[in-house]
């Protein structure tokens, strides 16, 4: 049986902290998101969130079972519920089939940010979809 994960800050974290995130879809090894309705959909839904105040989010990446990103929320924000709200959308409106919970991966510096962004922009390139990171479509920094 898998471990569950509560998703809860401990009261030492700093406010404002920065995740490393991984969303796996339900069916591992089926392409489920790297389509350009579903990328779309995913973006736009990144954007909103962003828009809304809900999380900064500094990268998504989407794999064709899996995504990746970096998301900073505030305090009083629940990672789990606002990650969870975000799937739920998602898989109802556009049929994405999630795994039930995520990994998170609390970031502790600049350093390590950079080191996460790094992983996640070369993940194509280590799964042989790509030669370079730059040639990969379903990459997606909202506002810029």
């Amino acid at each position: 049986m898998r471990a569950r994960f509560d998703h809860v800050l401990p009261p030492w974290v700093d406010a404002d902290a920065t995740f490393f995130v991984t969303l796996n879809t339900a069916k591992r090894g089926t392409n489920q998101l790297c389509h350009p309705s579903i990328s779309t959909a995913i973006f736009e839904a990144t954007d909103k969130y962003q828009k809304d105040r809900r999380w900064f989010c500094e990268i998504i990446l989407l794999m064709p079972d899996h995504l990746h990103m970096i998301v900073s929320l505030s305090r009083d924000v629940a990672l789990a519920k606002t990650v969870g709200a975000w799937k739920q959308w998602l898989g109802r409106k556009h049929g994405i089939l999630w795994q039930e919970n995520f990994f998170d991966h609390r970031l502790r510096s600049d350093e390590s940010a950079d080191e996460k962004i790094r992983y996640i922009l070369d993940n194509p390139v280590r799964a042989g979809l790509v030669k370079k990171p730059e040639d990969w479509p379903w990459g997606f920094v909202p506002g810029a």
